[in-house]
């Protein structure tokens, strides 16, 4: 895409006109705007990337003097343009150029309407028109193969996005064979009282991820960067996206949802998903009026809380041969998660609460497989048996040397 107040005008001097021209002649397809357009005009998704014009409206004549009442126009479109770039940062991950000799005052604006480049590692690049233009030759595909260079996460999420791109056009020519399977998972989500468009979303995303071929990633592309070693941060970052859905569907609860309540503590869903479903209304009228917790039909949470570890804690809980965390049999350790920190959730204890009393508290899931995790070891949890405790002296071990805090929890 290209938003150019002279991206019309063949005979111009201005470069757009030879950018567009060399892309047009490499039988690039290239959308053409004059002007900020409507976002829902805009099939963002498809675009490789997006050449934008700061200065979209001419202020000056031909002789280097102010146009009379051009300022005013500049300043609105100003404000249209970082509001489309708001949007596009919103719905897609494409690579901006934005064209001005003003690259400094740019960034400022930017970072004061939210939009901070560096410290978001956002795509948009703030270049004159020169800079990507030289001698005939149109430098943006060099910018952008450098970018890529430098970011190895850019490369790999490609190779991924074509593979799922793949696997997509594969489940179509499969699904579309049999028009009517969308009416009988519906129906039958129906009948068991669950979303429908759940019960789509999984049927779909299983048969997409099951036609994923392996990825194809190049060790050459990403040593490119040299030898770089991601901080400690950067790895919580990535590892609490694989662990946790921060914004989930509110509409219903499932195992593994977080809620953080009144009293700012943390608690977990640990309910099978098949009983968090609301199938039934309260049928008797004592219920109905009192909203008993007690009554079979209503849509109950059972929570057990979680409390994040200190950063000494987790050390000494850590084992590194394994890469995973010493835990008790009444717990299981998770992380990171909120704040990127590690939890330990216990299972001593267990509160329940209705639904639509702690729906508005939800802030997080737990993913699978690390909720299978918790859920398998809260199984052998209830399903324990205690045997007789071991005297320490059979080890060999003092009384006096023993911490307290085992002795306060033994498992």
């Amino acid at each position: 895409m290209v938003v150019d107040d002279h991206v019309f005008s063949e005979g111009n001097s201005d470069r757009i006109v030879q950018i567009v021209k060399h892309f047009e002649g490499r039988g690039y397809p290239l959308v053409k705007y004059d002007s900020v357009p409507k976002l829902n005009a805009v099939n963002l998704r498809k675009l490789s990337f997006i050449l934008l014009d700061w200065e979209l409206v001419t202020t000056e004549d031909e002789s280097g003097f102010p146009i009379q009442g051009m300022q005013e126009a500049q300043k609105q479109a100003k404000v249209e343009l970082i509001t489309f770039i708001q949007e596009i940062l919103e719905v897609c991950y494409v690579p901006i150029f934005i064209f001005s000799n003003k690259s400094n005052t740019i960034k400022s604006e930017l970072k004061r309407n939210k939009i901070d480049i560096e410290k978001d590692n956002l795509p948009i690049f703030i270049k004159n028109k020169s800079d990507i233009t030289n001698d005939g030759n149109v430098k943006v595909m060099e910018v952008i193969n450098n970018w890529i260079d430098n970011m190895p996460s850019i490369y790999v999420l490609k190779i991924w996005d074509n593979a799922i791109e793949r696997a997509k056009a594969h489940t179509f020519k499969q699904l579309a064979n049999s028009k009517y399977w969308p009416l009988v998972i519906w129906q039958t989500a129906n009948t068991d009282s669950v979303n429908p468009n759940d019960e789509l979303l999984d049927v779909l995303t299983q048969n997409i991820f099951g036609r994923m071929q392996p990825l194809s990633i190049e060790q050459a592309q990403l040593l490119k960067v040299g030898d770089v070693q991601p901080t400690q941060e950067e790895i919580l970052d990535i590892l609490q996206v694989q662990r946790l859905d921060s914004n989930p569907n509110k509409e219903s609860s499932i195992t593994g949802d977080i809620y953080q309540l009144e009293d700012k503590k943390y608690y977990l869903n640990i309910r099978p998903t098949c009983d968090c479903i609301g199938r039934k209304e309260p049928q008797c009228d004592s219920c109905k009026k009192d909203n008993c917790i007690e009554c079979p039909d209503v849509n109950k949470v059972y929570l057990i809380k979680g409390t994040a570890l200190t950063n000494a804690q987790a050390k000494g809980l850590f084992d590194p041969k394994y890469g995973n965390f010493k835990e008790h049999n009444n717990e299981a350790i998770i992380g990171p998660l909120m704040k990127n920190k590690f939890y330990a959730f216990k299972f001593q204890e267990l509160i329940v609460k209705k639904y639509k009393d702690v729906e508005k508290y939800k802030i997080g899931r737990i993913l699978p497989p690390f909720i299978r995790h918790i859920t398998e070891r809260y199984a052998l949890y209830l399903q324990r048996q205690a045997l007789p405790r071991i005297p320490n002296q059979a080890i060999g071990i003092s009384l006096e040397s023993v911490p307290t805090e085992s002795q306060e929890e033994p498992g």
